[in-house]
């Protein structure tokens, strides 16, 4: 069993690893919270309005039969379906950020508990070095007990630097698996965009009736909601992948 030459060292070590880990759940704790509200409220609200568009189309598809306002809104119905389709999985992103969250803040949580066990065994060694009895080559019972104390003290010490490595591990893990699937949700809503900027404008009402009037208006309202909903994510998303990139390593 290896025993640290240098605890003191060691210990000021883990506390810059400590600072940094700290910084890093800070941040994933705010990601987590401004995405908390990514699929109860952006992603619902793309969804109704997509309904409401889609039901405008269908209605259009219904009341004309001829060409070209039927094949229009059939286009347009198809394409309010298909976003509604691309979003459908988008909020998975707000678990892989909630789960980089909780390894970060384990792993900060972890430092504490190494580093009194640093403490503990800087105590044994100094204690030991003192004495001269932890090298020695022909101890008696007496060192061989204090000898049996420090090595007890440096296998926990190990046992807990093996899981601080594996929490680690987790965190980075977790740090690289939200930023690759924001980037990718980002990719999935641009294209939405781009799809709702193709869909056909309703009928302009040509004062045939106030109900072709009213579902026109409430096609272009979904519009607009479903475009800003969408470049609204996309801009919490883009922020969250760049903050995820820049995350301090632990």
């Amino acid at each position: 069993m290896n025993i640290p030459q240098n605890c003191k060292q060691l210990h000021t070590s883990l506390a810059v690893q400590a600072e940094v880990a700290e910084k890093s759940r800070d941040l994933a704790r705010k990601n987590c919270s401004d995405l908390a509200s990514f699929s109860a409220d952006r992603l619902a609200e793309i969804t109704r309005a997509c309904n409401v568009g889609q039901m405008g189309a269908t209605w259009f598809v219904k009341l004309y039969g001829y060409e070209p306002h039927r094949i229009d809104m059939m286009t347009a119905e198809k394409r309010f379906k298909l976003i509604k389709g691309m979003i459908a999985g988008a909020d998975t992103i707000k678990t892989a950020v909630t789960a980089h969250s909780r390894a970060c803040t384990e792993l900060t949580a972890f430092y504490p508990v190494i580093s009194s066990a640093v403490e503990a065994l800087d105590k044994d060694v100094d204690r030991g070095n003192a004495e001269g009895w932890l090298f020695t080559e022909a101890p008696d019972e007496a060192t061989v007990e204090k000898q049996r104390k420090v090595y007890e003290s440096a296998s926990w010490f190990w046992a807990l630097h093996a899981r601080l490595a594996d929490l680690q591990l987790v965190a980075e893990d977790r740090r690289i698996e939200a930023k690759e699937l924001s980037q990718v949700t980002v990719g999935v809503l641009s294209q939405a965009i781009e799809l709702l900027a193709s869909i056909p404008g309703a009928p302009e009402s040509k004062g045939e009736s106030d109900q072709i009037t009213e579902v026109q208006q409430q096609m272009s309202s979904a519009v607009a909601t479903i475009d800003n909903a969408l470049k609204t994510l996309r801009g919490m998303l883009d922020v969250a992948a760049d903050a995820q990139r820049g995350a301090p390593a632990v």
